[in-house]
């Protein structure tokens, strides 16, 4: 109930969730500090406890600045945990201990770069998770086709035992690894039809991408082969299979190099002018942001799903439609061809975006449904926490990237509705239109159509920008003479 209240709250801030936090450090550290004078315990214990009610009473305090307050404290507190976790490890220094080092420190550092969007998401996804905890073990606790389902010392232990009774037939496992890894007695020729299903689908991508046709974009996702070994990849880490996943790696990169490739041949090649900056299949591409990984986690938790259970396998086209992996990477390729980098670093962002999710929920995914069952996960806990904790980190960056992404978005967005309300505001309906304007950095060009006479004094508009944007701006005034030319003609005859 907790946590469906949390989702639902509709005046839940960072503000009123750092004020929570913060009377929860005066709360224990108080009772700490009590403690430790009564027990005698060492000054440092003392003096940490002191600095918990000081950083409580700051983010109660301060509640202007609590979501960055807080997420300052959370982000070194992450790292200062992975740091701690590699050191102790530091006579015999091993790849799990790094792996997690690595985890935490990006975590931290993107708490620490964006405290309130952060905050935000992660006090949704623990509600989410935290419902949905509740119901499986208030589910598994009330089924009476278990036996001994009363009596469970704790949620816990009721998750194991609804974890342990979704196991997938050892066949039907093997059947699915091999197919997703691309292993077996047929491994080489699927592993060719892969390559040529990856060849015929960027070929179509690309082709509809340069004729901003989004109907034979469709059709490439359809035949697109990539998302099998991103769920092989997915599987491999949560059974801790290092040949598979190194396997399924491998493809997916020939599968990226091989689709930038022909992107980039294609823009060359291509027999029309490609623009970057109004096909809208690219301009739809460049801009990822936190929605698309919403989207991709949503689709990636679908694929998984669908592939575990063969009666619901009907639904994957519409989530190879829905979890874009393709067009991407031609877009990447058509946009290195014609030079604008910027939008293929955008393009390569989603792909990535995508493609994590994919590997991270479809992996739990596989959890949840049996097909990775609990006791490999646990056995090979070390391997998968490498893997885990890998993957993790990488996630933890491109997350960064996209929140960056969209904070620049948003500053554009911002800057340009700034720029339109500022020169409406310096003609005040003097009489010219506004054309166009353009800026670069500190530098804004404005066309405008009317008399020269009736154009308010440039050193105004300067004035007003600058102070609207917060920084030192130049204009340049282009005026476009309106002239209206009549004639009125009379005919004459002659004989």
């Amino acid at each position: 109930m907790l946590g469906v209240l949390v989702i639902v709250w509709p005046t839940r801030t960072n503000a009123v969730l750092g004020v929570l936090v913060g009377f929860g450090f005066v709360l224990y550290s108080s009772l700490g500090l009590i403690d430790g004078v009564r027990r005698g315990r060492p000054r440092a214990d003392q003096v940490l406890s002191l600095a918990g009610i000081a950083l409580g009473v700051l983010l109660v305090l301060d509640i202007g600045s609590t979501h960055t307050n807080l997420g300052v404290v959370v982000g070194i507190g992450l790292i200062g945990y992975g740091l701690h976790h590699l050191v102790r490890r530091r006579a015999t220094p091993r790849r799990e201990s790094v792996a997690l080092a690595a985890a935490f420190t990006a975590l931290g550092l993107l708490t620490i770069a964006f405290p309130s969007q952060v905050l935000d998401t992660a006090t949704t996804a623990v509600a989410v998770v935290w419902v949905v905890v509740g119901l499986i073990a208030i589910v598994t606790t009330l089924d009476a086709r278990r036996p001994g389902t009363v009596g469970y010392s704790g949620t816990v232990e009721a998750i194991e035992t609804w974890l342990s009774g979704r196991g997938t037939t050892v066949d039907g496992r093997n059947e699915l690894a091999d197919r997703l890894t691309y292993t077996g007695v047929d491994a080489q020729s699927r592993i060719v039809r892969f390559l040529v299903l990856m060849s015929f689908a960027t070929v179509i991508a690309s082709g509809g991408i340069i004729a901003d046709s989004t109907a034979v974009v469709i059709g490439a996702m359809l035949i697109a082969p990539l998302m099998t070994p991103l769920m092989g990849m997915a599987m491999s880490l949560g059974m801790g299979w290092p040949n598979r996943l190194a396997r399924s790696a491998t493809l997916v990169a020939a599968g990226i190099l091989l689709a930038i490739a022909i992107g980039i041949v294609l823009g060359v090649s291509a027999p029309v002018v490609v623009d970057t900056a109004v096909n809208s299949q690219i301009t739809s591409r460049v801009e990822p942001n936190i929605l698309d990984l919403i989207i991709a986690v949503a689709a990636g938790g679908a694929g998984a799903y669908g592939l575990s259970r063969p009666d619901v396998s009907d639904a994957l086209p519409g989530v190879a439609i829905a979890i874009s992996l393709v067009p991407p990477l031609a877009v990447t390729g058509i946009s290195l061809s014609q030079g604008d980098g910027r939008s293929a670093s955008g393009a390569l962002l989603l792909f990535s975006t995508n493609a994590v999710a994919i590997m991270l929920i479809g992996g739990f995914t596989f959890i949840i449904t049996g097909v990775v069952p609990l006791h490999v996960v646990t056995d090979g806990q070390r391997r998968v926490t490498t893997s885990l904790a890998a993957v993790i980190a990488l996630a933890a960056m491109i997350v960064g990237a996209l929140l960056l992404n969209g904070q620049q978005a948003a500053t554009d967005l911002f800057n340009r509705s700034t720029l339109e309300t500022t020169v409406d505001d310096w003609l005040d309906d003097a009489g010219p239109r506004v054309l166009s304007i353009e800026s670069d950095r500190d530098h804004v060009s404005v066309d405008l159509v009317g008399e020269l006479e009736d154009v308010p004094d440039v050193d105004d508009l300067a004035h007003d920008l600058t102070d609207a944007l917060g920084r030192d701006t130049t204009v340049d005034v282009r005026v476009r003479v309106e002239a209206t030319l009549s004639s009125s003609g009379s005919g004459s005859t002659s004989d």
